[in-house]
């Protein structure tokens, strides 16, 4: 059992998500929070896309806060839309959460602007190392 004032994060909002979040409300635990949600939230009001060098995704860009932080971070949703030549079902897109303080902590912004890396603060180029697992295109 989770005792005070801590908090359970469930990574995901598909049915292994709810289905932990439903076993959770069994056991009378209220104290847990899903991380994709508020992602797909912000993804059903309107997305832009980003093409790489092999796959087309959908993205968001936009600020959120779990209730254990203190102040909000930029988050952004990615999810893949098509794959070299092959497009994807909608059920079977996988999508990703990126957290991050590019772009907004304004003591790393000065230094990506100062050392010529400003790119760095646009979405594409976080989603790019975040995919790329930080091979940049």
């Amino acid at each position: 059992m989770v005792a005070g004032n801590k908090k359970i994060v469930i990574i995901g909002a598909g049915p292994c998500g709810l289905g932990a979040a439903w076993r959770l409300h069994e056991l009378g635990l209220e104290n847990y929070e899903t991380v994709k949600e508020a992602a797909r939230q912000a993804h059903r009001k309107g997305s832009e896309t980003y093409k790489s060098s092999n796959a087309l995704w959908e993205q968001n860009d936009f600020m959120s806060r779990l209730d254990r932080w203190a102040q909000k971070r930029r988050t952004i949703y990615t999810r893949l839309v098509r794959q070299e030549k092959q497009l994807l079902l909608d059920f079977a897109r996988p999508d990703s959460v990126l957290y991050t303080n590019m772009g907004v902590d304004p003591e790393m912004t000065q230094q990506l602007t100062a050392t010529g890396n400003h790119a760095y603060l646009n979405a594409e180029k976080v989603i790019t190392l975040a995919h790329g697992w930080g091979k940049v295109n």
